[in-house]
């Protein structure tokens, strides 16, 4: 039962685009909507996601999930040939019970026994703890600020505490992936030193670490996949050409140790 997948003929605004965009435009924040009706949409969505077929489509109940997680509201206006849009700040106080909820649909997700719902789920995560530039001619405040980055804390404790569950290496690797592309770049940074904590729990394992400088990451970002075996998959494929390349192009294995650490220094300088 994927959602906005049903059609029936002869009814235009039937169709699954219009199925997911009322969903969607439901689940925002707006300036004078209340709040109980996000309310509302984070109890549909955690109804929603006990039910793993409703991850089975293009949209699920974690689309949902990302609109009430979103960092601040939208709004387009017109009146008469005049239309104004922006975006506006969320009162937290008033939203939190709400995100919370929505948080809560994240983590169990993380935590599903099902791969697909597991890997959007690290989706989720990767918009949570990146950062944003709010809209035009608006500035975040200190307290958004504080309450942002207290979120971002949260959701690194709930990566944090599925780590220390029995964990597949797809799924290992995909966090790793998605923990090292939102770690800010910025030193003494707390979301980046906290990042850098969590990844010291994930084990390394030896080709895997002879490479990761290189490779790591690029599975995790390569649209299509749904399936966390089918991208370690592809993964152990990409790792095997890439070794037997390299080995052809240095049978010495002393060249190749050499050509392998220099290497391996210049991509650690780039990332610096």
């Amino acid at each position: 039962m994927a959602l906005g997948s049903e059609r029936q003929v002869g009814a235009p605004t039937s169709s699954p685009d219009h199925s997911r965009r009322v969903l969607g435009e439901l689940a925002e924040y707006g300036r004078y909507k209340p709040v109980r009706y996000n309310d509302w949409m984070a109890d549909f969505a955690a109804q929603l996601s006990q039910d793993s077929r409703t991850f089975d489509g293009l949209f699920t109940p974690l689309d949902i999930v990302d609109k009430l997680l979103a960092k601040e509201g939208e709004f387009t206006e017109s009146e008469g040939h005049t239309i104004r849009f922006g975006g506006f700040a969320l009162n937290y106080p008033v939203v939190r019970p709400v995100r919370e909820k929505a948080l809560g649909i994240v983590d169990a997700c993380l935590n599903s026994a099902e791969p697909r719902i597991v890997l959007r789920a690290t989706k989720s995560v990767s918009h949570l703890l990146s950062g944003y530039l709010p809209m035009i001619g608006r500035q975040i405040s200190d307290e958004e600020a504080q309450w942002q980055m207290a979120e971002r804390m949260s959701v690194l404790g709930i990566v944090e505490n599925r780590l220390t569950k029995a964990t597949p290496t797809p799924l290992r690797r995909q966090i790793r992936s998605v923990l090292r592309h939102a770690r800010p770049f910025v030193q003494n940074h707390p979301v980046s030193e906290r990042i850098n904590q969590i990844l010291a729990m994930i084990p390394q394992s030896g080709r895997t670490a002879d490479f990761r400088r290189v490779l790591d990451g690029r599975m995790g970002s390569r649209r299509g996949t749904q399936d966390l075996e089918a991208a370690n998959r592809a993964r152990q494929e990409l790792l095997s050409r890439g070794v037997a390349a390299f080995r052809k192009k240095f049978p010495d294995p002393r060249q190749a140790s050499g050509r392998a650490r220099s290497t391996g220094q210049r991509c650690g300088d780039r990332r610096h």
